[in-house]
């Protein structure tokens, strides 16, 4: 997922990084704000999106990564919706973004819990323009790469 991720950014690149918290009497319904905070972005911003729930000691969050203008009148009308905690910050590097968020990290610590058993519905999703490609398409780039770089290394006697 990561490399698919690197290969839509290298055209389309997300503009900015947002993590949703619920706050401790809406847990129930964190899910269901995550999907209204979603539907707000993309119509008061007009913004396309990648949304992935994640488990921190047993605790939901979301992240998503968004692309397009923000006003400082969207930012904080996006910050204050309720049954959430919203931080809000600029991309700066496109590629550890991308691996960030799907947790792309060989440290043990960084890495996401599994989802719980009782979990319903996905896990990740996008808006339909948010990547370049279809993730099948984007796959085969990768591999195709993949396999350019080993032919590359690959010397011939």
């Amino acid at each position: 997922m990561t490399q698919c991720f690197w290969v839509s950014f290298r055209e389309l690149p997300p503009d900015f990084h947002a993590v949703l918290h619920p706050k401790p009497e809406t847990i129930d319904r964190f899910k269901d704000n995550v999907t209204k905070f979603t539907r707000t972005v993309v119509r008061v911003a007009k913004l396309e999106w990648a949304r992935v729930f994640e488990w921190v000691r047993g605790v939901i969050h979301a992240h998503l990564l968004l692309r397009g203008r923000l006003t400082r009148d969207q930012l904080k009308r996006l910050r204050n919706v309720r049954g959430l905690r919203v931080t809000c910050a600029r991309v700066r590097n496109v590629q550890g973004m991308a691996a960030y968020f799907w947790k792309h990290t060989s440290r043990p610590q960084k890495k996401a819990e599994l989802a719980p058993t009782s979990n319903r519905g996905r896990l990740y999703s996008v808006s339909r323009r948010f990547l370049t490609q279809k993730f099948a398409e984007l796959r085969k780039q990768v591999r195709a790469e993949r396999a350019a770089r080993l032919e590359g290394q690959v010397r011939h006697v």
